[in-house]
Parts: structure tokens; sequence; C-alpha cells
């Protein structure tokens, strides 16, 4: 099962670490007013597939999800309006392939979005 903790400072690697793998997390300003953008990416040595799933509340239903696998490295980016989210129910579920290429799921970072209204969270995934 997943641990679940709130989404780090930006500015340096994730911690708890998806798996124990170096997840870089920086923030910048290129969003519309209003929207939220997150953007996954991978080092040119990943080749295994790596998501993460978007939730704007507590359901199972994601409402954005980024990947990349092989030779695409991304970035992979969704945008999405603030008021898809419900205030204290953001979250983001990072996952990867594992054994046999199962999608496991591995940490959640729970967040409030409106201090990042128009801009990007930049998640780079360097090792595997």
């Amino acid at each position: 099962m997943p641990i679940t903790a709130p989404l780090p400072l930006p500015g340096g690697f994730m911690n708890p670490a998806p798996d124990g793998n170096e997840v870089e997390f920086f923030v910048s300003n290129d969003s519309k007013p209003g929207t939220l953008t997150v953007a996954l990416r991978s080092g040119p040595a990943i080749s295994w597939w790596k998501g993460i799933k978007v939730f704007g509340n507590n359901s199972s239903f994601a409402i954005g999800l980024l990947e990349t696998q092989d030779h695409a490295h991304g970035p992979s980016t969704v945008t999405l309006d603030l008021g898809d989210f419900v205030p204290g129910q953001a979250r983001l579920e990072f996952w990867k392939a594992k054994a046999f290429g199962v999608h496991t799921d591995m940490v959640h970072y729970t967040f409030d979005p409106e201090p990042f209204a128009g801009q990007t969270l930049n998640f780079s995934w360097l090792t595997d």
C-alpha cells in the first residue's frame, strides 16, 4: 500500500521518494491564470513506464494522467482549471512499472492547488 504525505516544497527532490527514486520538483510561472499545469519528464536513462495521476477530490477518478516510457521522456503535461479541485482533497499519485511491467502505485502527495495558480508543477524522474 502506498504512503501518503504532503507535497514537499519545490526546489529539491521528492521526500518521501517514490520507491527510493530521485524525482526533482520545481515550479515555473508559465501556466494561465486560474489554472494549474502538471508536467512529468524522465531522465535519458529511464525506459520503464512512469506515471502521475492527478485527483481533484477524494474519489478514485483521475482528472489528469501524465506518462513517460521508453524514448518518450516528455514533458507530458496536463493543464487543469482550479475549479476542478475540491479544497483539501487534491492529490498526486506517483506510479511506476515494476516486475513484469505491472503499473504500481508508489506514493501519494496531498496539496493545496491555490498557491500554485498560474504555475506549473514540474517533476523530473531521474533514477529508477
